[in-house]
């Protein structure tokens, strides 16, 4: 039996994020945001190649059981460098 998550609690071993993907006009790149769901907090990214590290980062280090770093300090404009 597999022990409940909370997922109202932000966690070293869970996460949930809602992923938004648009684009501004036919041919412009995919623009992605990201939402995580236990805090809230969006965050938006203008090619998928910086979403994509960012949740590479995410992921908890495997040998040191340690927890993956936090969320980037919060922005005026929201969009990830």
């Amino acid at each position: 039996m597999q022990p409940e998550i909370d997922a109202s609690k932000p966690s070293r071993f869970y996460r949930s994020y809602l992923i938004r993907l648009w684009r501004d006009h036919a041919r412009a790149p995919l623009h992605a945001s990201l939402l995580h769901v236990q805090t809230g907090r969006e965050i938006r990214f203008a090619t998928l190649a910086k979403l994509f590290t960012f949740l590479e980062l995410q992921q908890p280090d495997e040998e040191s059981d340690s927890s993956p770093p936090a969320l980037p300090p919060k922005q005026d404009n929201h969009e990830a460098a």
